[in-house]
């Protein structure tokens, strides 16, 4: 392979994986002055009345995540749960596409292996395992061509757990969580080149939490992971 071809290659597979993370959204800087009106605005910045097509079709609202408005009480959150592979796969999608710019789509291949989070409240831990697991994808660029990579994860993740509340209602439902330990290690290829990056890793993060048919929902920075309980597993 020329050196080259394999240039571009590399910086947009670095490009691509050193922000393998769930996306946080940017904050917003305050308004000083607070909130403006439209009598506020510069006249370049109004739209001309007579630019609105009334027959050009109005975008619809993106639904919010939601998790199930009823659930089981926190006493049945102690246990092992297992990632659902397609949850846990959009999460990641949607932060590698923005990551790779709008130059290049990103198209998740699969996901082997399991991501397995123990709660544990009574000792106030949640450890998540990540058990042979791998990630498979395909990234196309111009410059670079077509990419096949392949992550893989191995090592645990531990928070602690600051406070947990329960209630009929989700938001009334919620879990404070900080990461205490990190032990993850994660390996990137593509091509079958490995790529010598830190590649930062998907996190839990504190938020809003449902069980309900032995599922496990965590509401958190506008996504909604699942979890399946673990076979067998769970409260007595």
């Amino acid at each position: 392979m020329r050196l080259r071809n394999v240039l571009p290659a590399l910086a947009l597979a670095l490009a691509l994986f050193v922000n393998l993370a769930w996306a946080q959204p940017e904050p917003k800087a305050p308004n000083e002055d607070g909130p403006r009106s439209e009598l506020d605005k510069p006249e370049d910045s109004k739209a001309p009345e007579d630019s609105k097509d009334p027959s050009s079709p109005k975008k619809r609202p993106v639904p919010k995540p939601k998790i199930p408005a009823s659930s089981e009480g926190m006493t049945k959150l102690a246990g092992k749960w297992v990632a659902d592979s397609d949850s846990f796969g959009k999460i990641i999608s949607s932060s590698l596409q923005k990551s790779a710019g709008a130059t290049t789509k990103f198209g998740l291949d699969g996901i082997k292996g399991n991501y397995v989070a123990t709660i544990d409240p009574d000792a106030k831990k949640i450890v998540v395992e990540w058990l042979e697991w791998s990630m498979q994808g395909t990234a196309i660029n111009k410059a670079a061509g077509e990419l096949k990579m392949t992550t893989g994860v191995s090592g645990r993740q531990v928070y602690g757990i600051k406070s947990i509340t329960d209630g009929e209602k989700p938001a009334n439902r919620r879990i404070l969580i900080e990461m205490e330990k990190d032990s993850a290690i994660a390996k990137t290829t593509f091509r079958g080149i490995p790529i010598k990056s830190q590649v930062q890793l998907p996190k839990l993060g504190s938020g809003q939490w449902s069980i309900a048919d032995d599922r496990f929902y965590l509401l958190s920075d506008g996504k909604v992971l699942e979890f399946t309980r673990s076979q067998g597993d769970g409260p007595k």
